[in-house]
């Protein structure tokens, strides 16, 4: 596929289990070995924040978009954060974006640092009180239960337009 992909111009983008299953291809260092096979301007991450800090918590994080990031492998980030993490608490928790674990305003200056300037998409949106649950049979008792009017998913794109315009006042 990659050769196609480069001839055509189109990224690939790869996303991680999730959850984190570290001793397989798509969790820990094998998501990075599978990386390091295809040295490929247009084979990156699809780079879920939530599940990185799932394996490993803010530093992974950190580590993983400065490391990547510079190299102009991270083609989407999946803006989300969680509280708690496999290696600590052998758990974790959807959360909200100002809610969890991480500060997702450093999440966004080391973003900013690496050059990064593509689409943060809200995603694994905690469902709030109030929200009409769209069922469907094939997916898991998780975030992902939830439609388009969710509150919780308009406060996220609230919160991250919120984000963009503090970074545009730190930077000056």
């Amino acid at each position: 596929m990659v050769p196609v992909a480069e001839d055509a111009n189109v990224l690939l983008g790869m996303h991680l289990s999730d959850a984190p299953h570290p001793e397989t291809l798509f969790g820990g260092l094998g998501y990075h070995r599978l990386m390091d096979a295809f040295p490929s301007k247009n084979v990156g991450y699809i780079y879920c924040i939530g599940t990185r800090a799932e394996e490993g918590g803010s530093p992974l994080v950190l580590n993983e978009i400065n490391h990547y990031g510079r190299k102009g492998k991270i083609f989407l980030v999946h803006f989300r954060n969680v509280r708690g993490s496999l290696p600590t608490t052998k758990a974790f928790e959807e959360a909200l974006l100002d809610d969890g674990d991480l500060n997702m305003f450093k999440i966004l200056l080391e973003l900013d640092k690496v050059g990064y300037d593509g689409c943060l998409n809200p995603d694994h949106v905690p469902i709030l009180e109030g929200v009409q649950i769209a069922d469907n049979p094939s997916w898991p008792n998780t975030c992902i239960k939830w439609n388009y009017n969710n509150i919780g998913y308009a406060y996220s794109v609230g919160y991250i337009k919120a984000l963009l315009a503090a970074l545009v006042e730190f930077k000056g």
